[in-house]
């Protein structure tokens, strides 16, 4: 079964979370063409040579969480999760945030964030 419609069932999500769900999958997903989506800790996450982001349903909240937020550009204002000590996450409330050039640019970041930690990774061997 498809992971994201796994979860959706799982958590029982409101019609709204799981079409918001769906768009961030298809924004996501056309923003980093190479990245796959697995199941890790029960929850939809996507790897692009290592893990960079995933989603989360918390308090009836869909939220999108960045593996290394902490070094990601903070100056947007997106991010919710700022004591947490790497993870950061944007909580995604309706399709309009789905169209925002300042999201479309932190998934964007993310992605090239793995590509540097990678080559960082092979230069010191």
């Amino acid at each position: 079964m498809n992971i994201l419609l796994h979860y959706i069932e799982q958590k029982n999500l409101s019609i709204k979370n799981a079409e918001l769900m769906i768009q961030a999958d298809i924004l996501v997903q056309s923003l980093v063409p190479q990245v796959l989506l697995v199941r890790k800790f029960n929850i939809p996450f996507y790897e692009y040579l290592k893990w960079m982001c995933f989603f989360q349903v918390r308090k009836n909240i869909l939220e999108l969480g960045f593996v290394y937020g902490n070094e990601l550009n903070h100056d947007h204002g997106l991010f919710t999760s700022l004591d947490l000590k790497q993870v950061r996450h944007i909580r995604i409330l309706d399709f309009d945030q789905l169209q925002e050039e300042r999201l479309a640019n932190i998934i964007v970041e993310a992605s090239m964030l793995n590509e540097f930690k990678v080559k960082q990774s092979k230069a010191r061997k």
